[in-house]
This record gives C-alpha cells, sequence and structure tokens, in this order.
C-alpha cells in the first residue's frame, strides 16, 4: 500500500507542481545517515546519523501524537486551504 501512496503523491505533483516533482524523483538517500528505527509504541521513526550521534526526528514514544498536535497548531491557518505541501512523506 506504501508504493500506491507514493505513486499517487508523485503523480499529483508531477501534475500540479512539475518543479517540485523534477527536484524529487528518483531521489535516493543516504542509508548511513537515515535509519528507520521504532518508537516505543512500535511506530515507525527516522532517526538522523551524524557521527557517532543519533537522533530521532519525530517522538521517540509517539510519533502519531506528536503529529496530531502538530496538525491541531496549524489547522487554523490551512483550514479552506486548496492545496497545502507538506514537505516529506511522512514515513509513507
Amino acid at each position: 500500500m506504501k508504493k500506491l501512496f507514493a505513486a499517487d503523491n508523485l503523480m499529483f505533483l508531477r501534475q500540479t507542481y512539475p518543479k517540485i516533482y523534477k527536484m524529487i524523483r528518483n531521489r535516493q538517500y543516504d542509508s548511513s545517515k537515515i535509519r528507520i528505527t521504532d518508537a516505543r509504541n512500535g511506530m515507525a521513526n527516522l532517526s538522523i546519523v551524524d557521527g557517532d550521534s543519533e537522533r530521532a526526528f519525530y517522538s521517540k514514544y509517539d510519533p502519531e501524537s506528536e503529529a496530531r498536535k502538530w496538525h491541531e497548531n496549524l489547522a487554523d491557518q490551512v483550514r479552506g486551504k486548496k492545496h497545502i505541501i507538506v514537505y516529506g512523506f511522512g514515513l509513507g
């Protein structure tokens, strides 16, 4: 199912925002600097590796709750907008 979401997202960008699409198509990440880990609640999380240091990108405990709070804080700003671009794909 994740590939379907990615394909849909890419098609939307290609049709609606072709410049952004050209920037991100076929991008590969450096697996030595980015690691997919599990939060304590079992959800996927992203960790950024910098030398000997590793930092979780989202909450180490509950990334979904963190995203929900972020959404609630921005809800008034995006209400009624036709398109909203969120940079990133939220780990699928």
